[in-house]
């Protein structure tokens, strides 16, 4: 590296990789840059795992230039150096291999993987399901994004342990793994309460599930999902049960009146607000940590 500082040479991998995936899109339904993905990599190991090893970040924004452009190991050598280039080796797939070879391999390498491979496979994975929870690719259904998340935990699952809150943050994502939508629920119909005031060829849903979160359903049935997606789309919001107590004060705060019970809390939400209006609260103003899915009934 030189005498380069190392935010110079963090923003140089980020440059390497804007440029090698310039042309490459993710999968989802919006088609976004390739590059949001290794950058959001490096996000989540600097942020959420307090990573500052400059190899690894690097490596994290690089992981998918062997495998997915015509970068070569040489190139990442002479760039980035040796250390760099081997986490990225170690992450790589072998694309000559059928692709169920690629992925039972990498169950079968993770408890091989160095401390640093591992900890760039264990953002990817996290990062990976983040995504399809919340933008899936548009022509995957719904058991093959049921699949995806469980190979992912396998892999995970054989890592060394690494880092403690990466770990808790791929459980986090993993708890967003896709189900089956309710399919239109009768008011009450286990545990869910409808909301009002929604727009036609809408349904809107609240409940209290059984670890204790809350969510949130808007189920869209409309002609334009289903000539979109081939289906019904129904797009969950989940608040996690520790968050309740906060959510009711803030409930409370934004909308006027006593902060409600728990027990009381979905019913309350239920009778002053309608889905679209709460979405757009809990999103937006009630400073609330928010998960959201997506759900296709295919």
């Amino acid at each position: 590296m030189g005498d380069r500082t190392a935010s110079a040479a963090l923003l140089d991998a980020v440059m390497f990789a804007a440029e090698r995936h310039k042309n490459q899109r993710r999968k989802d339904a919006d088609a976004s840059p390739y590059v949001n993905h290794p950058i959001a990599l490096a996000h989540l190991l600097a942020t959420t795992g307090g990573i500052e090893d400059l190899a690894v970040l690097q490596a994290a924004i690089l992981h998918d230039t062997i495998e997915d452009t015509e970068t070569t190991d040489a190139e990442l050598r002479e760039r980035f150096g040796d250390v760099v280039a081997n986490i990225v080796l170690e992450v790589t797939d072998d694309k000559s291999l059928p692709k169920q070879r690629r992925k039972d391999l990498q169950v079968e390498h993770a408890p091989h993987k160095s401390k640093w491979a591992a900890l760039v496979k264990l953002a990817d994975k996290t990062c990976n399901l983040r995504d399809i929870a919340s933008c899936p690719p548009a022509d995957w259904p719904l058991s093959r994004r049921q699949e995806y998340f469980d190979w992912a935990k396998r892999v995970v699952d054989g890592l060394p342990r690494v880092s403690e809150a990466l770990m808790r943050a791929f459980e986090q994502a993993y708890t967003a793994r896709p189900r089956q939508p309710s399919a239109l629920p009768d008011s009450g119909e286990a545990g869910w309460l409808r909301m009002p005031d929604v727009l036609r060829g809408t349904c809107g849903f609240v409940r209290v599930v059984a670890n204790g979160d809350l969510e949130v359903e808007l189920y869209d049935h409309t002609e334009k999902a289903r000539a979109t997606f081939d289906s019904d789309v129904s797009t969950i919001y989940t608040v996690r049960k520790h968050d309740l107590p906060r959510l009711a004060e803030r409930l409370a705060i934004g909308f006027g009146g006593p902060a409600p019970t728990i027990a009381a809390l979905p019913e309350q939400l239920t009778t002053f607000l309608g889905v679209e209006t709460l979405i757009d609260w809990l999103t937006k103003d009630s400073g609330i940590p928010v998960v959201k899915r997506v759900d296709f009934d295919v």
